[in-house]
């Protein structure tokens, strides 16, 4: 059978979101280098860092299960 196009397309999108909210993790790196990671000091800027867990955690399962989904062969009755 195989997948649709128009399925693909919205897999190949949700996937490329969770991965842009799962690199939102990379812009706390510079801000621990600079120790900027306590808390009560921390600019506002790396609060985004904080946004990662969301797209580890919920997007990237959510995508892989859909993903595993559309691709699994019809089953035969």
């Amino acid at each position: 059978m195989g997948i649709s196009r128009p399925a693909t397309a919205l897999m190949r999108r949700t996937g490329l979101i969770a991965g842009a909210v799962m690199v939102l993790g990379l812009v706390g790196v510079p801000g621990i280098f600079r120790g900027l990671d306590v808390l009560e000091t921390a600019p506002a800027w790396t609060y985004l860092a904080d946004f990662s867990w969301a797209g580890t955690y919920l997007l990237f399962p959510a995508w892989s299960l859909g993903l595993a989904r559309q691709s699994r062969p019809e089953c035969v009755g």
